[in-house]
């Protein structure tokens, strides 16, 4: 599998959506009235903002009795109030492995490598002037590794983008994890050069390097993002 997008917690969507472009980053709304906003980088690892209020929370223990255990700690994990670079997704390496036709086969797969998976959530999203599409996801019994994802039945993606700021796609993902966890993960992804993995005593994604940046970014329209530079190195 390999890296699909990450997920920036926010309290307010329009606000994060707003300061993004401040930043020169091109954000797509999900839809009317969305608690969501994308940035994409052609058909590449793109962003997820998102906003959930305090009140959905009480929806885990709905989402653990149909869905199973990993549902519903995901549920609890996204419920957090800070804004802050919370998550990451991966999906099939190959369109005919990130199917939503072959959605179930993932799992299967996954369940056999020693790692419990929630059942699958299937929806659907209908974004300003594109067509509605099918979505589907499920995560691990374990809320720290990432959550599986199938495509868009319909793709998303823009051919190509032209953020401002020169930012071409996210070079790397640094997550921080336990040695256990790194294990799951390298099971899961294998050699993805998109997910950087160093030991920690806890896993947690924790920032993000783009390729073609034409300079810093201003970390107080971040909403909790930390962004490395590689002339940092």
């Amino acid at each position: 599998m390999k890296l699909s997008h990450v997920q920036i917690k926010v309290a307010d969507i329009n606000k994060a959506a707003e300061d993004f472009r401040r930043l020169g980053f091109e954000v797509e709304m999900g839809r009317e009235n969305a608690t969501n906003a994308f940035i994409f980088f052609g058909n590449d690892v793109f962003i997820e903002l998102f906003s959930m209020a305090p009140s959905t929370e009480k929806m885990a223990f709905l989402l653990g009795l149909y869905r199973g255990r990993g549902m519903k700690d995901r549920w609890k994990k996204w419920s957090c109030r800070k804004d802050m670079l919370l998550d990451f997704a991966i999906e099939g390496k190959t369109p005919e492995r990130a199917d939503l036709k072959n959605f179930n086969k993932r799992r299967e797969e996954i369940i056999r490598k020693g790692i419990p998976c929630s059942k699958p959530v299937v929806g659907s999203r209908k974004p300003p002037n594109k067509p509605k599409t099918k979505f589907g996801f499920f995560a691990q019994d374990i809320p720290d590794l990432p959550f599986v994802v199938a495509a868009y039945t319909v793709s998303q993606k823009p051919e190509r983008s032209n953020h401002k700021n020169g930012a071409r796609r996210i070079k790397w993902l640094k997550v921080e994890c336990t040695p256990e966890h790194g294990k799951m993960i390298r099971r899961l992804v294998g050699d993805d050069k998109q997910i950087r993995l160093v030991r920690g005593s806890k896993t947690r994604p924790v920032s993000l390097c783009f390729e073609g940046l034409k300079g810093k970014l201003d970390p107080s329209l971040l909403h909790g993002l930390k962004v490395e530079y590689e002339e940092d190195k």
